[in-house]
């Protein structure tokens, strides 16, 4: 059970940040996720500290495909053939499902450009000095289909170092086909 002191008044609305919207964030074909305190301020983060300044670079729109999950979502992930991580980050923080999820978005360009062009700026910013907080980057496909993983680093909820890399994800860098993840691309 969510205690209460996360609870929010309303849902909230309108633009997260720059770029993005909340509502960009609750599009399912499974239902609607709910926002509470921890969640809006890990989607704040992931927006303002990652996802504008990728979108800056990148200098095209770019749909967000996956945001926030709940644990309805998750099962019709499953249900419809998805593997969907009981770890994911996409689940925000949720206490009742996973706690230590920090946000994570799947992206992809909308227009021009393409996955590997969002992968190259996102790992770009991670090994050179435009460094952003990032926890994950995944290129990721499913059949025809294919996306880029993106979350926050679990510093964004441990301020203590100590604490953060026992909650690290397994694969910072890497690659994600049919549901399994690579360090090295696993297609030509």
């Amino acid at each position: 059970m969510i205690p209460q002191r996360l609870f929010l008044n309303e849902q909230p609305t309108g633009k997260v940040s720059e770029f993005f919207s909340y509502e960009e964030f609750t599009r399912s074909n499974y239902g609607k996720p709910v926002f509470n305190k921890l969640s809006k301020h890990l989607l704040e983060c992931l927006c303002r500290n990652i996802l504008d300044p990728i979108r800056r670079e990148f200098e095209h729109p770019i749909l967000v495909t996956s945001g926030l999950r709940d644990i309805n979502i998750m099962k019709g992930l499953r249900k419809a053939g998805y593997h969907p991580s009981s770890t994911t980050d996409h689940s925000f923080g949720d206490p009742d499902f996973n706690p230590f999820g920090v946000g994570a978005a799947d992206i992809r360009p909308y227009g021009q450009g393409d996955c590997e062009d969002i992968f190259n700026i996102t790992v770009d910013f991670i090994n050179n000095s435009k460094s952003i907080p990032v926890g994950q980057v995944l290129w990721e496909r499913q059949g025809s289909r294919e996306w880029v993983h993106i979350s926050n680093p679990k510093t964004v909820l441990f301020e203590s170092t100590s604490i953060a890399p026992m909650v690290a994800s397994r694969l910072i860098i890497g690659y994600g086909l049919d549901g399994r993840y690579y360090h090295d691309k696993p297609w030509n």
